[in-house]
């Protein structure tokens, strides 16, 4: 398993790691975080980077639940600036 090619920002350093999982929504969001965290990601660049690499390394299956996690957290950092 290899990230996406054209990574620029802080992600393009990270490995990727396969985990069983009972529950995926948890789980992503608990990655996302330990991500954004452990990365120090602030820009939205590198946010957006983050969703990129987790949309391609899973299943289409996991697709939404990896946008919601992704939306929620956004929301927490940014709130609604629409």
């Amino acid at each position: 398993m290899q990230l996406p090619t054209g990574l620029q920002g802080k992600v393009k350093d990270s490995i990727p790691e396969v985990i069983l999982s009972q529950n995926p929504y948890k789980d992503f969001r608990h990655s996302m975080i330990s991500m954004i965290l452990e990365k120090d990601l602030k820009r939205t660049t590198d946010l957006e980077e983050l969703l990129q690499c987790y949309i391609s390394l899973n299943a289409p299956y996991f697709s939404s639940l990896i946008i919601q996690a992704f939306s929620e957290l956004w929301f927490q950092i940014f709130g609604d600036r629409s």
